[in-house]
């Protein structure tokens, strides 16, 4: 997978989300860098995936609609990006649903209930994205429309239908994400992600919003940069770094890699 942030700027402040951490410089991805990085990547296979979200929400880059329309020149056609709907409407919504690159999209949405949904996505307002939905998927996009639900004790009981008639419709596939026990305790859930790269750390390519290359999508630390697409994503440099890295990650030396000390040994005292 190939992951290229268009920001890392958010609309909302959902609870779950390590956006908060904030520990960036926060800006987008232009269109000239974007098409760069097409350029270096159009070589791979056509059908790689490739995500076009990372710590923000990618609709609130004002070049989303150059970027997405530049994919279609290289046939790309395994694109997919997460949103939280809210301003997925318009020329955006317009420039989404009948492009061939995008194979699917996931909508946070979360709770089928309003108070649910507002508290979980701080922020949002539950009837505007709700609207967007329906209004998206009545035009019968080519995309699939992923509708994720986070389980928590207040949602637990949420069905299946109940998101179907709250959007009027079953052309979706709704997505659980498990984040707290049943106790109300959240669950590291990006810890166990880690976890369960089992030693390929760096294996995906993370590509920030200014072009730096993380080996890890929950790094926002700058800490474990191993390069810049300036540098050239498959340079011979580049993939050394890289390689160091994930050499790194499996022997555990973690003076070289700070986020994965912090990340996986809390994961190891909650037994994950």
């Amino acid at each position: 997978m190939i992951s290229i942030e268009q920001t890392n700027m958010c609309n909302i402040h959902c609870t779950m989300c390590p956006n908060r951490m904030k520990q960036r410089e926060q800006g987008y991805m232009k269109n000239t860098m974007f098409k760069d990085i097409l350029n270096q990547i159009s070589g791979n296979p056509k059908d790689e995936r490739i995500s076009i979200h990372g710590l923000g929400e990618p609709l609130v880059n004002p070049d989303f609609i150059k970027n997405i329309n530049s994919m279609i020149e290289h046939k790309f056609t395994n694109v997919d990006f997460s949103t939280n709907g809210l301003l997925l409407t318009g020329e955006i919504a317009d420039s989404i649903y009948n492009n061939p690159c995008i194979s699917w999209i996931k909508i946070s949405l979360n709770s089928c209930k309003k108070k649910m949904m507002e508290t979980i996505n701080t922020g949002s307002i539950f009837e505007i994205v709700v609207k967007n939905i329906k209004d998206f998927i009545g035009r019968k996009p080519e995309c699939k429309v992923v509708i994720q639900k986070m389980v928590t004790p207040e949602t637990v009981n949420e069905t299946a239908q109940d998101y179907k008639d709250l959007l009027d419709s079953e052309n979706f596939i709704l997505q659980t994400i498990d984040m707290y026990d049943f106790k109300g305790n959240q669950k590291t859930a990006f810890n166990e992600k880690l976890l369960g790269c089992n030693g390929l750390y760096a294996k995906d390519i993370y590509i920030h919003w200014n072009g730096d290359l993380v080996g890890c999508c929950c790094d926002d630390t700058n800490n474990q940069t191993y390069g810049n697409i300036s540098d050239g994503i498959y340079s011979e440099g580049v993939n050394a770094l890289r390689s160091f890295y994930q050499d790194k990650f499996r022997g555990r030396k973690y003076s070289f890699l700070p986020l994965c000390e912090i990340c996986l040994n809390q994961g190891d005292k909650n037994g994950t």
